[in-house]
């Protein structure tokens, strides 16, 4: 074919080496066996490159995505290192008895797996004050391969079996085992220099050629996943390269080399740029190169060389229309085959002169030196900001787009751009720009995604007059925008999250589990839908060609709504159901705000007020129009809304549609008691500054400020606001007596929990209400959102915030007066001492929650009747432990000899046996007045109940 190989001696001794492509595609890291990393300018070939000494008996090496000067590397000694190669600086993190064989980053790099012959798997946490989590194999894990868009973690072993974890969560869930489709190998690190390999014996020698070379070591066992991450190769041992759906694990297509080889020396697959498998096979002393098209099967190239390759990654060239695959060896040497593939025609290739991967238009929303910009009114700590750029910028400098940070501003509630934030590209050809638009009937255009993150960063507009403001004049915090955002309508789901500055966000989070998507470089998405119940649920994932932004996941299946499109699709768990797409009829600048989902029913609101209740199979219902919906959520055939009018702020409706009893509204409208988080942050005194712009992020995403909206496990409606303060309705089938109550404060709870310090980097993130249980997450860190992983769900029993910081004691021989005031940060929030309330106010605290309780459970039980059948039992639980806390306050109240409040607590006594205790605790303070007025009620009582006999 003509084609061009370029031979360079990297190392002069020789050995082992393999090579590694920098994400920008400007730098070439190689690994020499002598323990020496050198690092190649590529945009600079004269320059000498710089060389870094590693570990001895290097095994392979990772490099970091989200610092370009980091690298991992893990060593037959069983060691992992990290290694800055601009600041010559390094660290161990980790060291194991035996042999590490392979490293792969994870979780944008918070998280380096390791493993070897240890029969164990390794997730070595990189963050301080992380706990490392082990994992326990079958077999010797060989080799590593994360599939970062679904977080699928292969883990090739020596018996030939891949195993396939989730890393959704915390722990690794294994979720299927791909049996006797790879090579069975034993490595061998002590072969003699003489001994046999499969090489021609009458071959010319090789210099430098690597000792331990031999088909063991140099069999490759790593799959490779497409850039979607729908799909893997697996270097099958019948010397065939086998295809395979991540789905259902079912074989796709198998590439058949026109040559047949002994084995496999190295894989790759390229579906972004040249839609190729690329794999290396030897025969004796020669290596085989064979491409394929994936599409049609056909193999495009078939290449020879005299060198044993070890690793190979594709490289644009200068030209931008072709690519050059860059290939390691056992010699010390790197072959580069030059033009060997063609650039395919894609919408992303204008990117190429950029990035080897392809990029969200709105990826770098919140990178480096945006986020940085974006909070710099905010912070007069410069160490602040390079601090917060080191730890989480995804990219080099060099690739920031100037233009956003001159666009800063709000919308008119009558623009276009309102709900969605039409973008500005920048013509790279001629320096012009230009409104972006979107053709929704071509597939490969695909919809640019909405999380709401842009909408600080829009330009200033000129009619700010036209909608009322909803911050005041007098805001602390005035210098940080001339002019205040106003209100925009924005998708709202359950526990959703903004993308941050990763590739991931969840679309939605609650008690069953989570639904989170993917960026992929192709443009598309992909959705992951995680069960915290592995054992009744499977996780899955699909493609997602329409970048759904509204989510609602059930016991049954999960509801997926585009907002700007306007449709909707429901698809089911199991492979029974029938998944449905349906369009929403939408105005002009009209979106869909929010969507719910029940076994019966699915309801969606839109910024209009337009209200669409369909069933299970999608035929539609009922429709109605109500003020401007922004939240909805739905339990069974009841749906409570949330809306906000420009004029009469936040409301909320609660109302049934149940096919027996009819439709009837229970609450319309109603004022609702939270305040915008703009509102909440112009007001703030004590501002954290550098913990502002993290909360900037994510509310600018959810301009509401509710966290999470859900029914509880008796059907009453709660919210979880910005001030993280877990409200329920009650009373709410009884019109005017409906009233808002908070059970608890997250903010009091973690300040008792963490001895009395107010940590600033631990949050709580809601789940559900269990009765008296309140279910969660909670979190570390700057993010006030969840990231990826998910930790473990915990849970806390509801309690009142009805007790003052200043008035409770902690637990410690020489107590601080002022330590509540302290402001120290604190990972180890469980390390710390609980903090110990006084027996009066944990008595109140008792008796004011059981009394909110057993109303909340008897009005359900008076509407519903038993819905789970212990209802009864808890209501006499709830009363006994109502006296009882009367009871203990009673006898505090009779020491300190208040008579007064002592009579008031008595009358608050429900139960004949609390009142003849409660005689008994004033006889024993000898109060005589309490006495004869305690028997007097219960003479009381008595002739009462024999009157109504």
């Amino acid at each position: 074919m003509g084609i061009k190989v370029t031979e360079n001696r990297v190392f002069v001794a020789g050995g082992n080496t393999r090579a590694y492509l920098s994400n920008d595609n400007t730098r070439l890291f190689t690994l020499n066996k002598n323990a020496l990393v050198k690092v190649q300018n590529l945009d600079d070939l004269e320059k000498e490159p710089d060389i870094i000494d590693v570990c001895e008996e290097p095994s392979t090496l990772a490099l970091s995505e989200t610092n370009p000067n980091f690298i991992y590397v893990v060593s037959k000694k069983g060691d992992l290192y990290w290694y800055d190669v601009k600041e010559y600086t390094s660290g161990l993190c980790f060291r194991s008895s035996l042999p590490l064989r392979d490293l792969s980053l994870i979780h944008d790099d918070k998280v380096c797996v390791v493993g070897g012959d240890d029969l164990e798997m390794t997730l070595v946490a990189l963050e301080k004050d992380k706990d490392n989590i082990k994992v326990t194999l079958d077999e010797q894990l060989v080799s590593l391969s994360y599939n970062k868009q679904n977080n699928i973690l292969a883990v090739s072993l020596s018996n030939g079996n891949i195993d396939f974890y989730s890393l959704s969560s915390t722990i690794p869930n294994k979720i299927h085992t791909l049996t006797d489709q790879l090579p069975k190998i034993f490595y061998d690190d002590d072969k003699a220099e003489d001994s046999t390999s499969g090489e021609g014996q009458d071959s010319i020698p090789i210099d430098g050629l690597d000792s331990l070379l031999c088909d063991d070591n140099r069999t490759c066992t790593r799959i490779s996943w497409s850039n979607k991450g729908d799909c893997y190769a697996v270097p099958a041992k019948d010397g065939t390269i086998k295809l395979f759906n991540l789905s259902d694990h079912s074989l796709t297509t198998t590439f058949k080399p026109s040559v047949a080889v002994n084995n496999w020396d190295a894989l790759i697959v390229d579906q972004l740029h040249s839609n190729t498998i690329t794999a290396v096979g030897n025969i004796n002393k020669t290596s085989h190169l064979f491409i394929w098209n994936i599409s049609t099967g056909v193999q495009t190239s078939h290449e020879t060389t005299t060198y044993s390759v070890t690793s190979l990654c594709w490289r644009i060239n200068s030209s931008m229309n072709t690519l050059s695959l860059i290939a390691g060896t056992w010699s010390g040497d790197i072959i580069t085959f030059n033009d060997i593939a063609k650039v395919k025609e894609s919408p992303g290739s204008s990117n190429l002169n950029r990035t080897l991967f392809a990029e969200s238009d709105d990826e770098d929303l919140f990178e480096e030196s945006r986020v940085g910009e974006f909070s710099k009114n905010t912070s007069t700590d410069p160490d602040l900001t390079s601090k917060f750029q080191n730890d989480g910028s995804r990219k080099e400098s060099n690739k920031i787009d100037k233009r956003v940070h001159e666009d800063e501003g709000s919308e008119d509630i009558n623009s276009d751009n309102l709900f969605t934030d039409a973008e500005e590209e920048e013509d790279v050809d001629e320096g012009t720009h230009r409104k972006r638009t979107f053709n929704y009937e071509d597939e490969n255009d695909f919809i640019e995604d909405d999380d709401g993150e842009a909408a600080l960063y829009k330009k200033a507009r000129n009619h700010y007059d036209s909608v009322p403001s909803l911050v005041t004049t007098n805001s602390r915090r005035s210098n940080y925008q001339t002019v205040q955002p106003q209100f925009q309508y924005r998708p709202f789901s359950t526990g959703a999250t903004p993308f941050g500055n990763s590739d991931k966000r969840y679309l939605t989070i609650n008690q069953i589990g989570h639904v989170w998507t993917t960026r992929n470089e192709s443009g598309s998405n992909s959705i992951t839908v995680s069960f915290f119940d592995v054992s009744k649920f499977r996780e899955y994932h699909f493609d997602d060609l329409f970048k759904y932004d509204l989510c609602s996941l059930t016991d049954e299946g999960i509801l997926l709504g585009q907002s700007k499109l306007g449709q909707i699709q429901y698809r089911p768990h199991g492979v029974s159901g029938e998944t449905w797409t349906k369009k929403i009829p939408l105005l002009p600048k009209e979106r869909i705000t929010s969507i719910a989902c029940t076994p019966k029913r699915i309801i969606v609101g839109t910024s209009f007020g337009y209200l669409r209740t369909f069933n299970e199979f999608g035929l539609p219902l009922a429709i109605e129009k109500v003020s401007p919906i922004v939240a909805v959520t739905a339990y069974e055939y009841r749906i409570f809304t949330i809306h906000y009018s420009q004029y009469h702020g936040i409301s909320y409706s609660m109302f049934q549609q149940h096919p027996q009893t009819g439709d009837k509204y229970f609450q319309r409208e109603c004022p609702l008691p939270i305040t915008l988080p703009q509102q909440v942050q112009g007001q703030t005194e004590d501002i954290d500054k550098e913990f502002l712009k993290f909360e900037d992020i994510y509310h600018a995403f959810n301009p509401l400020g509710i966290k999470s909206l859900f029914f509880s496990s008796f059907g009453d409606p709660c919210i979880f606001a910005n001030d993280n303060v877990l409200l329920v309705l009650s009373r709410w089938r009884s019109g005017n007596e409906a009233r808002w109550i908070p059970i608890v404060d997250t903010n009091l709870e973690l300040w008792k929990m963490s001895g009395g310090k107010n940590v600033k980097d631990v949050h709580v993130w809601p789940l559900g209400l269990n009765f008296d249980t309140f279910s969660f997450l909670l979190l570390k860190g700057k993010n006030c959102w969840p990231d990826i992983p998910m930790t473990v769900p915990t849970e806390m029993e509801v309690r009142m915030p009805s007790i003052s910081k200043t008035d409770i004691t902690k637990k410690k021989t020489e107590e601080d007066d002022d330590e509540y005031e302290n402001d120290t940060k604190t990972d180890g929030i469980n390390d710390q001492s609980e903090v110990e309330i006084p027996l009066d106010l944990a008595a109140e605290e008792e008796f004011l929650r059981s009394s909110v309780l057993s109303r909340l459970l008897k009005d359900t039980m008076d509407n519903e009747g038993e819905i789970y059948g212990n209802e009864a039992d808890l209501l006499q639980h709830l009363i006994s432990s109502h006296d009882k806390s009367l009871l203990r306050l009673l006898a505090y109240v009779c020491s300190e000899q208040d008579v007064n409040k002592a009579v008031s607590i008595v009358y608050e006594l429900k139960q004949d046996k609390a009142l003849a205790a409660a005689r008994k605790i004033a006889e024993r303070a000898e109060i005589l007045p309490l006495v004869r007025k305690i028997n007097a009620i219960i003479e009381a009582k008595f002739e009462a109940d024999f009157n109504n006999l």
